[in-house]
């Protein structure tokens, strides 16, 4: 009995850090939108059994972020425009009430954790000539940091934590959006707007400033 109980612990363990592994590829944008996501390759890659890889997957399956494929697999989910604007609807709701608390609540040192972030962001931009030389895995690691460190300043983790999930299920929307380089520039001159309004501790223009960026970001997958 004790045998089996240590043995289940092991295996769990072991599938939720191939559910992280596959979670991280996908949110950094190495499974894109309609990639099938082969076990096999995966197994011989992390040297790892079916078994977990295929629970791992089931349990990224309920998140949202793959759908199973007969006889054939998994494959990054692709998101019809009615799922995006349901999607966008959500997240302009949660994320205003979250910048508006921050806009209230934040302090002088996360204020400065969130410009540092925001002039990496900027610095690796100008270090770019052609879209190859982008580091998108980088720098939609930093986007979400940017946005996550004014969120957390709400001092709301339950919020905090419905904002989290909602873009984990729709991480493949934003690299897709961060993969346009003239995107990017722009994205640079939002933040940099609802920095300013977080500064000055306006709650009407970080509203303002944020609920363009969001819409800005939908139309672009809209089109």
């Amino acid at each position: 009995m004790k045998t089996g109980s240590s043995f289940k612990i092991r295996k769990e363990t072991l599938t939720d850090q191939i559910a992280v592994l596959i979670r991280e590829a996908i949110v950094n944008g190495e499974f894109t939108p309609g990639t099938m996501i082969s076990l096999r390759e995966l197994s011989q890659k992390w040297k790892v059994s079916r078994t977990p890889l295929r629970e791992a997957a089931r349990k990224i399956e309920a998140e949202g972020l793959i759908v199973s494929v007969p006889r054939k697999g998994f494959m990054v989910k692709m998101f019809s425009a009615e799922e995006v604007k349901e999607i966008y609807i959500i997240r302009e709701s949660l994320e205003i009430l979250a910048v508006k608390l921050a806009c209230k609540n934040i302090s002088t040192k996360e204020l400065e954790k969130v410009e540092k972030i925001h002039n990496k962001i900027k610095a690796l931009l100008k270090e770019y000539r052609t879209p190859n030389d982008l580091n998108i895995k980088t720098i939609q690691k930093l986007n979400r940091l940017f946005h996550f460190s004014i969120y957390k300043a709400s001092k709301n983790k339950h919020l905090v934590d419905l904002i989290s999930n909602l873009w984990d299920r729709s991480s493949t929307m934003i690299y897709c959006i961060l993969s346009t380089p003239y995107r990017l520039k722009n994205t640079v001159k939002e933040h940099s707007e609802i920095l300013k309004n977080l500064k000055n501790k306006d709650e009407i223009g970080v509203e303002r400033a944020l609920k363009k960026h969001l819409q800005i970001s939908e139309d672009i997958l809209l089109k």
